[in-house]
């Protein structure tokens, strides 16, 4: 039988205290093998702290979750990226601007620079991985200036976020629903820049169709069952390598008053919903699922050692 490997990583680390003790506790546990830091996040520097104590011991890899679409910038003269409050636009603004011109790509590189810059400084490490916040760094333009900072910083490994199945999701809102297929038409176009600038990236990938009240034990298993007899044909990782998969997960206590990228946090990060998902990921660790189906978990590490 084939092995998958695979990756499930836990968005937005560094937002708040209550949403780091989750994804810590995630870690203790095994439920989750990696976290995305979000730099400008109102808890960031404890959360790179508690995350790397614990990394040796649980093969936890830790990377850049980049933002550029929510709360306050790390640089703060920029005249295109943020509106009138100077807060980022959110993420329809950002990509509108961005695809109709009104971005300048200068100030885009800048912010990767300062906020890859803030995260070396805190952590001591260079991020294993990056993904994007709301999963900007697959929008044409931001995804040539980070494939082009990646590969020069020798930053290895990228989030391409193409899951087939978002395009049929009943359960998903209209608009949701929208939103999705524009992630996976830009991510056609991103995944060939990652490529020519020789970034790594994840043969497979799940969970925009899974967040919050929209996971299920039941849709997980149904999403990485087809993936489990796959040889590893993909280019985008080593030959020697199994076929690997990365889960977007977004677990955590649910946020207090306290928390979010200096602009306060949102209403996701105060649902139930981060909770809920903690809970879904504990039933599908203690099932006998991966075992039965010979899954390996893995941290972004694995994908290049």
């Amino acid at each position: 039988m084939s092995r998958l490997r695979l990756v499930i990583n836990a968005d937005d680390l560094g937002y708040s205290q209550e949403r780091d003790e989750g994804i810590v506790h995630c870690m203790r546990n095994r439920l989750v093998t990696s976290a995305s830091l979000m730099v400008n996040g109102l808890s960031a520097k404890t959360a790179a702290a508690s995350v790397l104590s614990l990394a040796s011991d649980f093969d936890i890899s830790l990377g850049l979750h980049l933002n550029l679409t929510e709360g306050l910038p790390i640089g703060s003269t920029y005249d295109t990226l943020l509106d009138a409050k100077g807060q980022f636009w959110d993420k329809c603004s950002f990509r509108e601007a961005a695809l109709a011109g009104r971005i300048d790509f200068r100030e885009v590189r800048e912010e990767i620079d300062k906020q890859i810059n803030v995260f070396e400084k805190i952590s001591g490490i260079r991020p294993c991985h990056i993904d994007g916040h709301q999963h900007v760094h697959i929008i044409t333009g931001v995804s040539e200036s980070l494939a082009q900072a990646m590969s020069k910083r020798e930053i290895d490994v990228v989030r391409i976020p193409i899951d087939d199945n978002a395009e049929n999701c009943p359960w998903l809102e209209k608009d949701l629903s929208e939103f999705f297929k524009n992630v996976l038409k830009d991510s056609l176009t991103a995944k060939k820049v990652y490529q020519e600038n020789g970034i790594l990236f994840t043969d497979a990938f799940i969970g925009l169709t899974t967040m919050g009240s929209s996971m299920t034990i039941e849709r997980l298993q149904d999403l990485l069952k087809p993936l489990i007899p796959l040889s590893s044909t993909a280019t985008s990782i080593p030959s020697n390598s199994l076929y690997t998969c990365e889960l977007m997960v977004h677990p955590g206590y649910r946020t207090g008053s306290k928390g979010g990228c200096g602009t306060g946090p949102d209403e996701f990060s105060q649902s139930a919903d981060r909770e809920y998902e903690m809970d879904i990921l504990a039933k599908m660790a203690s099932s006998s699922f991966y075992n039965d189906n010979n899954i390996e978990l893995i941290s972004f590490h694995g994908l290049t050692h």
